[in-house]
């Protein structure tokens, strides 16, 4: 396994690292499925508004907001 000592530094375990590998190759398929079927544009449209969906519902997406200075 290629990121074993990594995984170590980090604290991962197997089925952590498992997971997130899962994770990844879920959604490159999903990416490549929508790639090839929709084309690029609507592609990057779909994943853009996505992200921005998922970014709007965290807690961390308020301190990143610009402040107003009176």
């Amino acid at each position: 396994m290629s990121g074993s000592p990594r995984n170590q530094d980090l604290g991962f375990t197997p089925s952590i690292f498992g997971a997130g590998a899962g994770i990844f190759f879920i959604g490159y398929l999903l990416l490549a499925l929508t790639l090839a079927t929709v084309g690029i544009y609507a592609t990057v449209s779909i994943f853009w508004s996505l992200s921005t969906a998922i970014v709007t519902g965290t807690e961390a997406a308020a301190g990143a907001r610009p402040r107003q200075f009176d």
